[in-house]
């Protein structure tokens, strides 16, 4: 019976003293990282290039409402005609 539990707190320490899949476990929890970094980093830059195309948008938008109100009947026809 001793030699029983000899042999398998034997086999449990080799098992437990062994390197050979850390290097892998390693380089795996290294690419996760990674990868979290670059989804994080790309949402950040895709909200910011949104933000700054909404910006122009509604400026735009200000500058054409306001320059439509204040041109004269015939500017009107005119901004009319070269939008088609």
């Amino acid at each position: 019976m001793n030699n029983l539990f000899l042999a398998l707190y034997v086999k449990l320490q080799s098992l437990t003293n062994r390197e050979d899949g850390q290097d892998l476990v390693e380089y795996a929890l290294l690419v996760c990282l990674i990868a979290l970094a670059a989804i994080t980093g790309v949402n950040k830059v895709a909200s910011a290039v949104t933000t700054v195309f909404s910006n122009i948008r509604a400026a735009r938008k200000r500058k054409k409402s306001r320059s439509w109100s204040a041109a004269s009947p015939s500017a009107k026809k005119q901004l009319l005609a070269s939008s088609f």
